[in-house]
């Protein structure tokens, strides 16, 4: 059974059963107007990251796990000329005013209590952190000389304002070990614009306070972004005057992205709804074209509901898509609407006749869209099964529905703008027009960059670079450094692999600014091996001959015989301690590990950070199992590679799709390559715009073009089968190529860049394609 066929059975079957038909319709559109009502729209950049199993896959569910990249920062500035305990106190009123159910955590420092009880704990961790640098420092270190040095420097303390303080120190560490257990926190330095005060996280210039804290909503609840940042916005009234308070990290994307989406969705969708008013005011003006320019606009409820369903959620930018939908939606019901207008009284036959094209038409763009499931974005893959949904519905209502809707023709109320009854062009001058199009966007469109930085695609605005760059400016590059991720089935296997990464990333001469755990927290066969070097430099001789040598020297400085009593008692210990997290967070290094150290059902993650330079470049040609680096760079280049790849899975897919489509329903090159025609003059158009305005293709632009292809094609058909008959076939394509136009100038109205880059890339696409339909196909498809 051919389509025409099958449409004129069904539409028999609508009309004698209309009741049952309508019923059945409305209660179909009520379901979906309900399920809109529940629904709502998330934002998640992961969408756009491919989940095809490779790389840049693994590298982005690595940095979601990331502790750090879950905690928002928070700048605490101080007027000038403000005391350092004012802005310490101004932080404290911060802090408590930010409401715990949505802040559980906020610090403005290490939670290190009494410095004394912090390097004993550090003191008591050596012997398993003892390196063989270490070793040979030591030895340095108990020479008669050294001792006598030692010893001397805390008498000198203790006389000083500070040795009341001290004092438990000293005699826990007479000869100064525990500069070596303090020199492996150098590889915890977040920055070196933060500096230490009153136990707070301050900036060197002593104005600003840093605080670190953890929301408790997903960074990608749109819902639960936009409560963390109002109640950021209502604590900082807590703030005396003159001090100001800013908030970066991914909350505040996600919430300026949801803002700037809503706004998108109720500005386009009106802009879009009044567009098609117009055009219903200007070319139809009747009952039965009301009909027409109403029913494509049921069709984004069940869509929307389907693609909820099938994905599980449905994101801001594909109900964005909603208006783009409508437009080309209305495109089917225009084509039916005027075949039924021309022949008023043998709708059947006119309905016959339109099937056909119609069904082309659609199918082409079904095509195109089609293409865009192979996409490995799932944002991608959402989007195209949305537009699939909408278009099957919406060519349904067309040939089903409509024709019942309408009933017996007659003639309009109104006339509608008239064309011109012949064509404006002779085909040599449509082939000269066609051959310096296409030149143009050849020579122009060959300097169009691509854009694959992901941040071109968030609305956030000035105001949030701004804040960014002043955040850098004061507390430097804390985010934007190489991560390493060191993974295992175990959190010793975790650590280990980072160990290993650590020896190997520590000898590079360029590979500074790392930040890592493995000094403090090696795994336990290295923990192991280092309390047995402790061993082997202390055993029970050396430590006699050693409690001679300072016995000795500390009777000639005035200390008595159970002064340093702590520090024989460390070297006596026969099980000295480890290190674990739990110990290290006691000790006051929680913030250190909670934003380093991670675990999950698959196993434990333990990250470092470095400077995005060469070196780490090097490092990662050779990098030890388990250990995986992602740089910034690295994964923009990724990125690109992969986009790249599904830019040219899309188009050969849809071109592809299209050359088959057209040759099977045509049955001639001839008809086809005009089919075609107005597609490859929209194209280059676009890219010839593109390149001339330098504007870069990003990912959504990507996306549309196939969009440009399909619809392209769809008035190509038209065109090249009823063009040549009268002016009905050109009245309907330009028509429907205004109504498309209006959803896409629309979109391109949007402040989310990426609902305004599918906008502007078909708007401008799709003008070419119309302006090609109605000046070039009749001519050159003239014989003779």
């Amino acid at each position: 059974m051919t389509f025409p066929c099958l449409i004129m059975r069904l539409n028999r079957w609508f009309a004698t059963h209309r009741r049952v038909g309508f019923w059945c319709l409305g209660l179909f559109l009520v379901a979906g107007l309900t399920g809109m009502v529940f629904l709502r729209p998330v934002e998640n950049i992961a969408s756009m990251i491919p989940d095809d199993g490779s790389g840049l896959a693994g590298d982005f569910r690595l940095i979601q796990k990331a502790p750090f990249t879950r905690r928002v920062l928070i700048d605490v500035a101080a007027p000038p000329g403000a005391a350092s305990t004012d802005l310490a106190a101004a932080g404290d009123a911060l802090a408590a005013a930010l409401p715990a159910v949505l802040f559980p955590e906020v610090r403005d420092g290490p939670e290190i209590g009494n410095p004394a009880t912090f390097v004993s704990g550090m003191l008591d961790l050596l012997p398993a952190l003892f390196t063989e640098r270490d070793r040979r420092e030591i030895e340095k270190r108990l020479t008669p000389e050294a001792i006598r040095r030692s010893l001397r420097e805390c008498v000198r303390t203790l006389t000083s304002p500070e040795g009341l303080g001290m004092k438990e120190v000293l005699r826990r560490d007479p000869l100064g070990f525990r500069q070596l257990a303090l020199a492996k926190l150098v590889h915890l330095r977040l920055s070196d614009a933060l500096r230490m005060e009153q136990g707070r996280f301050m900036s060197q210039d002593g104005r600003h306070l840093l605080l670190i804290a953890r929301p408790a909503p997903e960074m990608t609840d749109s819902d639960g972004a936009g409560q963390v940042m109002t109640a950021f916005l209502q604590a900082r009234a807590v703030l005396p005057p003159g001090y100001t308070a800013t908030l970066i990290g991914g909350y505040r994307h996600t919430q300026a992205n949801v803002a700037a989406i809503k706004s998108d969705m109720s500005m386009v969708l009106a802009a879009s709804s009044l567009g098609l008013a117009l055009i219903f005011l200007s070319w139809l003006r009747t009952r039965a074209g009301l009909f027409a320019f109403l029913l494509p606009l049921t069709i984004l409820p069940p869509a929307a509901l389907a693609t909820r369903l099938v994905f599980g959620s449905i994101s801001g930018i594909t109900i964005g898509f909603g208006s783009v939908l409508m437009g080309v939606a209305a495109d089917y019901s225009i084509y039916v609407y005027f075949a039924l207008r021309a022949s008023p009284d043998s709708a059947r036959t006119a309905l016959s006749r339109v099937a056909a094209p119609v069904w082309y038409g659609a199918s082409t763009s079904l095509v195109s869209f089609a293409a865009l499931l192979f996409s490995a974005m799932p944002g991608v893959r959402e989007l195209a099964f949305f537009s699939l949904s909408g278009l099957s519905l919406a060519l349904i209502l067309a040939l089903v529905v409509l024709p019942c809707l309408i009933g017996p023709g007659g003639v309009p109320a109104g006339e509608a703008p008239r064309l011109p009854p012949k064509p404006l062009l002779t085909p040599w001058q449509a082939l000269v027009l066609v051959a310096l199009v296409l030149a143009i966007g050849a020579y122009w469109g060959g300097s169009v960059r691509f854009d694959s930085d992901l941040r071109s695609l968030s609305a956030s605005g000035l105001d949030i670079k701004e804040d960014e760059a002043m955040m850098h400016s004061v507390w430097g590059s804390m985010r934007d450094r190489t991560m390493v991720f060191a993974q295992g089935g175990s959190l010793d296997d975790a650590l280990a692999a980072n160990r290993e990464f650590f020896d190997q990333a520590s000898g590079e001469s360029d590979a500074t600014g790392l930040i890592s755990l493995a000094p403090i927290l090696p795994p336990r066969q290295v923990q192991a091996a280092n309390v047995a070097r402790w061993r082997a430099l202390f055993t029970p001789e050396q430590v006699a001959g050693l409690r001679a040598t300072v016995a000795s020297e500390a009777a000639s400085l005035g200390f008595t015989l159970d002064a340093f009593d702590p520090f024989w008692n460390a070297l006596d210990d026969p099980a000295p301690a480890r290190a674990t997290p739990g110990r290290l967070r006691a000790i006051g290094l929680g913030e250190a590990v909670d934003l380093l150290l991670t675990s999950d059902a698959s196993g434990s993650l333990v990250i470092s950070l470095m400077s995005d330079n060469a070196g780490i470049i090097a490092v990662g040609e050779s990098l030890p199992a388990g250990v995986r680096v992602v740089s910034r760079n690295t994964f923009a280049r990724e990125l690109t590679t992969a986009v790249r790849s599904d830019f040219t899975r899309f188009i050969l897919l849809a071109l592809g799709g299209n050359l088959v489509l057209l040759y099977v329903f045509l049955r001639s090159v001839r008809s086809t390559l005009l089919s075609l025609l107005p597609t490859a003059v929209g194209l280059a158009l676009l890219f010839g715009a593109m390149g001339v305005l330098a504007v870069d293709l990003n990912l959504f632009g990507v996306i549309a073009i196939p969009l440009v292809i399909g619809i392209g094609v769809d008035y190509g058909i038209f065109m090249a089968l009823e063009g040549g008959r009268d002016g009905t076939t050109m009245r309907a394509v330009v028509v429907a190529g205004l109504s498309t136009i209006v959803g896409f100038g629309a979109l391109a109205l949007a402040r989310h860049p990426a609902l305004h880059s599918i906008g502007l890339t078909v708007l401008i696409g799709i003008s070419g394609s119309v302006l090609a339909s109605c000046l070039f196909v009749v001519p050159l498809g003239r014989r003779g």
